[in-house]
C-alpha cells in the first residue's frame, strides 16, 4: 500500500517531469480529482515513467489499485467502494467484483490495449462526473 507521504511524492515527481502551467498549478493545489487527471494522463503518454517494459492490462490495473488505496489513505474516503458502484450503475450491471475486474469481463472482445484504454478513460470519466 502507498503511503500518503509516498503518494504526494511519486505525484510530484510526475508533475515536476512537465514545465507546463497547469502541472504547477495541480503540484500546489492536490485534490483528488487533479491527482486521478494527472496520474491517467502520465501513464498514458509517459508508461515508461511507472514501467521497464510495455506492460499489459493486470500491471496497470494493480498500479491504478494501489493509487486508489493511496488517495483512500491520504484523504480519508472510499473511492474504490464509489468507483465499483459508480460503474455497476454506468454498464447497467450488477456484480461482486472491484470496477478494475470488470472491465475484461464487460469488454471480453477487446485486445490488451484497448482495455488499458478502457482502463484509463474509465478513471478520468469517475473522476469529472463523480469529484
Amino acid at each position: 500500500m502507498i503511503r500518503p507521504y509516498e503518494l504526494k511524492f511519486i505525484i510530484g515527481v510526475i508533475l515536476l517531469a512537465s514545465n507546463s502551467i497547469e502541472y504547477r498549478y495541480a503540484l500546489k493545489n492536490m485534490d483528488i480529482k487533479t491527482s486521478i487527471k494527472e496520474i491517467t494522463r502520465a501513464l498514458r503518454d509517459r508508461p515508461k515513467m511507472f514501467f521497464l517494459e510495455n506492460p499489459g492490462y493486470d500491471t496497470y490495473k494493480t498500479y491504478i489499485k494501489g493509487f486508489l488505496l493511496g488517495l483512500e489513505a491520504a484523504n480519508d474516503t472510499k473511492i474504490s467502494l464509489k468507483m465499483t458502484l459508480w460503474f455497476q450503475k454506468k454498464l447497467n450491471i450488477e456484480a461482486r467484483y472491484h470496477w478494475t475486474e470488470m472491465i475484461p469481463i464487460h469488454y471480453k472482445d477487446k485486445s490488451d490495449d484497448e482495455l488499458k484504454a478502457i482502463l484509463l478513460q474509465t478513471l478520468i470519466d469517475y473522476a469529472e462526473e463523480e469529484l
